[in-house]
């Protein structure tokens, strides 16, 4: 009792030995939190069998939990990261026929300064902020275009907030590698 009454011990495997042989012993020693239950005479061997299997079922459910923790903060830390792309992919979107997004409309948006905003993004898209607007808004171009939503490259790139048609063509077929008014025939 005194053992498993410091937080220090409660997890550790207790072996009882003992000449106590009673069901009433027994089941008192598994109720304080006893792990095993040795009565004596006992045979080195299976004493030592016992203890080799309880340091490893112990080592097995530590590294359990702390599997299914570090799962649990991943989780976590990825949800967080997708709700922030996602807000910052809402933000673009609402602002889609906008030619100017700035970084600073981007930082107000999810209450960043400038250098957490580039960090941030840098490394949960490999983008920067401006390049990371720009897939956003050729995403719904692409998008728009397999839709056949517009009748001209200028239509589309100005719904997609590009102002100059030509530049929007020119980075479209780098990006996707075919010429948007091929996607319009």
């Amino acid at each position: 009792r005194f053992v498993r009454s410091k937080p220090e011990y409660k997890l550790t495997p207790l072996v009882m030995l003992t000449a106590l042989s009673g069901q009433d012993e027994r089941l008192e020693a598994f109720d304080i939190g006893v792990s095993d239950y040795l009565i004596k005479p006992f045979d080195e061997k299976e004493l030592k069998a016992r203890i080799a299997n309880l340091l490893v079922l112990k080592s097995e459910r530590d590294e359990a939990i702390n599997f299914l923790g570090e799962r649990e903060e991943s989780r976590d830390l990825e949800d967080a990261q997708n709700h922030f792309i996602e807000r910052l992919r809402a933000y673009v979107k609402e602002r889609i026929t906008d030619s100017e997004i700035t970084s600073a409309e981007l930082c107000h948006s999810v209450n960043m300064s400038r250098r957490q905003l580039f960090r941030k993004i840098k490394t949960e898209t490999g983008f920067t902020p401006g390049g990371f607007v720009r897939e956003i808004k050729l995403l719904e171009a692409r998008t728009l275009l397999e839709a056949r939503k517009g009748n001209t490259i200028s239509e589309i790139s100005y719904a997609v907030g590009f102002s100059t048609p030509s530049h929007f063509a020119k980075i479209y077929e780098e990006r996707f590698g075919v010429h948007p008014k091929e996607l319009l025939r």
